[in-house]
């Protein structure tokens, strides 16, 4: 929505293939607002971080949904529920910030405590695996092989929103070519 505008609401799978059921009408923001706050508000009862199995790494947990829920209210400049949300997470305990901010892309590190929600799959490598990142990376950022996730919002300005001598720059994007 926030580079879109109004969008559809799809709460069940299309039971045909009629036009009706796969065109569905845009509803206004606030009308997504409210769904996306009542489905990450229902899913703050999913069990906490760390108490799913090995099997099951990667499943949304009651931290992901809470922190999600402060970035909707941040997104809607809700201050108040913003900072609210945030401190409920925080004082959960059930993240940390890793103290090399390259770690946050290491391998050994994967699925660590500063990792909120994170998808798992293999990557892409001779058309075998997910391609998710490099057909969902902005390509007009140097150093990030992508080429659609960005093509409607040329304003993001990521590359240059990193001052030169900000140490997170080298880790997070890789000099242009």
């Amino acid at each position: 929505m926030r580079w879109f505008g109004d969008v559809p609401i799809v709460l069940h799978e299309p039971r045909d293939l009629s036009p009706e059921a796969l065109y569905v009408a845009k509803s206004p923001q606030a009308d997504v607002y409210k769904q996306i706050i009542a489905d990450l508000s229902s899913a703050e009862n999913l069990p906490a971080p760390g108490q799913y199995g090995k099997n099951d790494i990667g499943r949304a947990t009651a931290g992901a949904a809470k922190s999600l829920l402060a970035k909707v209210y941040l997104t809607q400049q809700d201050w108040a529920k913003a900072a609210a949300k945030s401190k409920e997470v925080i004082d959960a305990g059930w993240y940390d910030l890793f103290d090399e901010f390259a770690d946050v892309f290491n391998l050994a590190t994967k699925n660590g405590k500063e990792h909120i929600f994170s998808a798992q799959f293999i990557g892409n490598a001779g058309y075998q695996g997910n391609s998710l990142a490099s057909r969902s990376a902005p390509n007009e950022v140097p150093g990030i092989n992508g080429d659609y996730a960005d093509a409607l919002h040329k304003q993001g300005k990521l590359y240059e929103s990193f001052s030169d001598n900000d140490t997170r720059k080298a880790v997070t994007l890789l000099p242009a070519w």
